[in-house]
């Protein structure tokens, strides 16, 4: 996360629109000489801080949290800051430089003795973070948020609360018309598939120039200057907010200029700043200020549509971060100097829209043009002012128009889009149609549209619709099925023909050879003719279907099942053809069927190899995390630089592995054989461990930069692909439980020394805010449970690799879920010992304190669980933070002792920090020793009570 993205956050007005008080806020606040200049004031309007109304997480955050028993002191020397680590060894002072401790370098051996005449210790020691991109130290101070009431009129302006941003050039990260976002990851993927390039990096370029003067700013860009295609905001002095100030307006060219090198980057910025956080471009009732900006933005996207209008793409693009409220506008207009009208929204500029791009491929590689597509569609219905579609006649507009309009190639756009709309937006779209059909006069089956095929009306049509349609679907073993078949004739209607046999589905897949011989006893002789549009009653209206088709349907939604069915059917009749999947051959062998061969074509028409379609779909499926596959795109970017191995078993085991994955992103879900050919495949790779792990490291030291992968994508690898494989999870529990009863009675004494060693004092502020942290959404919290948070650091080779945090509360079952549901609504992070609770149940009987009473439902109890469960094989070293509202008692620090006498014997290492204050033993020594809480927990037993009568 760059820092371009604290001054997005700044500028959004409603960010700024009052706030409540009791809630906290964290100041990040930056060591450096402006914040020693200040006496370590943290509450001085010069220092450099990032104030955040929550905490962000810890992958994301550009803070890493620094965790050393030593004291930090610094020096400034010639305006630069040294950070220096402070510890007593054998009755000598010594320190320890800020770059050893990052290298894991924290040994007696790296302390040396220095001159430290001139070093400052830094009071505030609790809460120290390391910004990488700075490289410097802030220190987090957590406050009660005041209630602030700003001016109606005036942004409050403060470059010191910024954190640490300065005049320079930055990447805006937004997600952009291809669907990307400015993450590293996304850029290798993008740079893999060839749908982004560096110009797509510097589409993101702004440059940042900020005023050192505090003041009261205008809301919202006072100047607006476009030139060809860099747009530049002036953010400006108010004029008549700033006398508390020192700040003349009129001598001040700005407070805050911003200039976009592309026009993209600026449409971005708009996206991200103002439109999702909910302002309106049209609402000008804040003001002349808002007015003119908002009129000025309209005015550059009238230049940029009309610019592109022969350049579908571009305008596709431009449309992507148009806010859908603005296809409202067909009374704003632009026009040239001689009146003419050159670009509107409204319902014909989108009808036009959508008709040119029906002239070439709809994908969504590169611009992803059919997402856009479909938004254009739901800007037909804002126009109408009826996105409910609660309108007939309305509806009856719009697909009359789908029906009428036609393709150069004479095909009307209803069937045009249904045919060129490949991935999940043909769900969309069907359902699109389904919810304007639904209430229309297309209902009606003697509807004029249906003269031809109408049951009602005698015709010449030998086949002749049936108005109740004995349509039956069926879902056995992974393989959906229908007693019917649905295709599309040359005039765009729909033949319907009996297909009574699910077996010949299956046979026709797996033995060709047997399909026709199967279908000649299973087939009746009748076929019926519809209009996409008529409608049919269907006799079965189980949820076996694909597609959600309704008792009461047109005809093209039955056809969107059927053929959504069959691409479905596809991938599990893959499941099952073991010898289909003994190599990954690209799509090649699979293009027969109907669905491949419009990937193929696609990527046929794009001029790219059998290499370049896999890499896509596998991307793409895990770009839209189907159905539970647990794995990231990184991890499959680097599978795929090593498929081309020497080792032809560990080379076929990694294509079986991208095969099976392929098949995932097809059926659209993740079926029992699916997940079984995932992990069996996963499986094989550790079968060959030591060539797989030699072969990552050898990718790790790659000479061509684009075939090499870090060590975090090796150690991510591993991690991921032990996880699908199921590797040795029940092997550490079963060993552990074996273990336990062993060293319960023996590491009393060491116990002791352990809590000398791991625990340290909890500051007030942080068991308050931790107390706190997860009332508003679970006030079942304030019941008596300790709350407990868990950070593991993962080490390779003194190297950390990863990082997870956890959340666990204290409570046997039946307590849980009486207070807090069935299934238990928790905090998204926290540790589920329900899911085998079985398995959790054994787990815990040996837990018991020193006097023989059981422990089994303790927090520490249940993270152990879930450690040797879900984290032991990911790491060979680890470092385990907890922070709880209670004491860690001496059964629990037994726990930790026993457990990190196990991770020896596995050869890994384990270091705890125990945040607890060891005098509160429950809720009353809580309240008693901090008397704000008693103030809290009456509030939160309060709201707990009303959700318990509601319920």
């Amino acid at each position: 996360m760059s820092n371009i993205n604290t001054l997005i956050a700044y500028l959004n007005p409603k960010k700024h629109k009052g706030g409540s008080s009791g809630t906290l806020e964290y100041h990040f606040i930056k060591i450096d000489e402006d914040f020693l200049n200040e006496n370590q004031d943290v509450l001085s309007k010069n220092i450099t801080k990032s104030i955040k109304k929550k905490l962000e997480d810890p992958l994301s955050s550009p803070y890493t949290q620094i965790n050393a028993s030593s004291v930090l002191y610094v020096e400034v020397k010639g305006g630069e800051i040294s950070y220096y680590f402070q510890k007593e060894i054998n009755g000598v002072t010594k320190y320890l430089t800020l770059e050893n401790l990052l290298n894991n370098q924290s040994s007696n051996d790296f302390f040396v003795a220095l001159d430290d005449s001139n070093f400052v210790k830094i009071e505030e020691q609790d809460q120290l973070y390391y910004h990488k991109a700075q490289e410097a130290i802030y220190t987090r101070n957590t406050q009660l948020a005041e209630i602030q009431i700003f001016s109606k009129r005036a942004l409050y302006y403060n470059p010191k609360e910024l954190g640490g941003l300065t005049n320079g050039s930055y990447l805006l990260d937004f997600k952009d018309a291809k669907g990307y976002t400015g993450g590293f990851i996304e850029r290798v993927l993008g740079d893999l598939t060839d749908e982004i390039d560096s110009s797509d990096t510097a589409k993101r370029q702004v440059l940042v120039e900020l005023n050192s003067k505090e003041g009261n700013l205008y809301w919202y860009p006072d100047k607006v200057i476009s030139n060809n295609n860099e747009v530049t905001l002036f953010y400006d002095y108010h004029p008549t907010e700033n006398d508390d100030f020192e700040v003349d307006p009129y001598k001040e060219g700005f407070a805050i200029k911003l200039t976009f090198k592309n026009v993209e980057g600026f449409l971005g910025f708009m996206m991200v700043t103002y439109f999702q956080n909910g302002i309106s471009i049209l609402d000008t009732s804040e003001g002349s200020n808002k007015y003119n900006f908002c009129k000025k933005y309209l005015d550059i996207i009238y230049l940029l549509l009309e610019r592109s209008k022969n350049n579908i793409n571009e305008a596709l693009t431009y449309l992507y971060y148009i806010p859908s409220e603005v296809f409202e506008t067909e009374v704003l207009k632009y026009r040239d100097p001689k009146n003419k009208e050159k670009t509107t929204f409204g319902v014909g500029y989108l009808w036009k829209t959508i008709g040119v791009a029906l002239e070439g491929m709809l994908t969504n590689y590169g611009v992803n043009s059919e997402d856009i597509i479909l938004k254009l569609l739901h800007g037909i219905k804002l126009t109408q002012k009826d996105e409910e579609y609660k309108v007939k006649e309305k509806n009856d507009e719009v697909l009359k128009q789908l029906l009428i309009r036609k393709t150069s190639s004479k095909n009307s756009y209803l069937l045009t889009l249904y045919g060129k709309l490949n991935t999940s937006s043909f769900v969309v779209y069907n359902t699109f149609i389904y919810k304007l059909w639904r209430n229309s006069s297309f209902t009606d089956p003697a509807n004029e549209v249906f003269s031809k095929t109408s049951p009602l009306v005698e015709t010449k049509n030998p086949n002749t619709p049936r108005l109740i349609l004995p349509y039956k679907t069926n879902k056995l073993a992974g393989f959906y099925s229908s007693n019917m078949n649905l295709e599309f004739t040359e005039t765009g209607n729909i033949v319907v023909t009996p297909h009574e046999s699910v077996i010949a589905d299956v046979v026709k897949v797996l033995h060709p050879d047997l399909g026709e011989l199967v279908e000649k006893f299973t087939e009746e002789d009748w076929q019926s003719e519809y209009h996409p549009l008529q409608p049919v009653f269907i006799a079965d209206a189980s949820k076996d279907k694909a597609i959600a088709v309704q008792r009461f349907s047109p005809m093209l939604l039955l056809k969107a099942n059927e053929d959504k069915s069959f691409w479905s059917n596809m991938a599990t009749a893959g499941e099952y053809g073991v010898d289909v999947i003994t190599t990954l051959s690209g799509v090649g062998n699979l293009a027969k069927f109907r669905h491949l061969a419009r990937i193929v074509k696609t990527a046929e028409t794009l001029n790219k190899s059998n290499k370049f379609i896999r890499t896509y779909t596998i991307y793409k499926t895990v770009k839209g995390a189907a159905a539970g596959a647990e794995i990231t795109s990184g991890t499959v970017n680097a599978l795929l630089k090593i498929t081309n191995v020497k080792e032809k078993e560990l080379g076929k085991a990694i294509s079986e592995f991208l095969f099976w994955l392929e098949l995932a992103s097809l059926s659209g879900e993740i079926a029992l054989a699916t997940k079984n050919g995932i992990k069996s495949t996963a499986k094989k790779l550790f079968k060959k461990e030591t060539e797989f792990e030699k072969l990552l490291e050898k990718q790790v030291n790659y000479p061509d930069p684009k075939k090499r992968i870090s060590r975090v994508d090796k150690y991510k690898i591993l991690k991921e692909l032990r996880e699908i494989a199921e590797l040795d999870i029940d092997t550490a529990l079963k060993d552990y439980l074996l273990f336990r009863p062993k060293l319960a009675h023996k590491v009393n004494q060491t116990t002791k020394l352990w809590r000398a060693k791991s625990l340290v004092s909890i500051t007030k502020t942080e068991i308050i805010e931790l107390f706190i942290r997860h009332l508003d959404d679970f006030p079942g919290l304030v019941k008596g449970h300790n709350q407990a948070d868990f950070k593991i650091k993962f080490f390779d080779k003194g190297k950390q690799v990863d990082e997870v945090s956890e959340f666990s509360l204290s409570g046997y079952k039946q307590r849980i879920l009486d207070r807090f549901g069935n299934p238990p609504k928790l905090p998204a992070n926290t540790i589920d010992v329900f899911e085998n609770y079985d398995e959790f149940t054994k787990f815990v009987t040996g837990a018991y304190d020193l006097t023989g009473k059981p422990r089994k439902y303790d927090s520490e109890i249940k993270f152990i669980y879930n450690f040797l469960k879900n984290h032991v094989n990911k790491a060979d070293e680890f470092v385990i933070e907890t922070s709880n509202i209670f004491a860690t008692c001496t059964s629990c620090s037994r726990e930790f002792v026993m457990l990190e006498e196990y991770l020896k014997t596995l050869g890994k290492k384990v270091k705890f920090v125990v945040k607890t204050d060891e005098a509160v033993s429950g809720f009353t020594d809580l309240k008693e020793l901090y008397p704000e809480i008693k103030g809290i927990m009456k509030k939160y037993e309060r709201m707990y009570d009303k959700l318990k009568k509601k319920k």
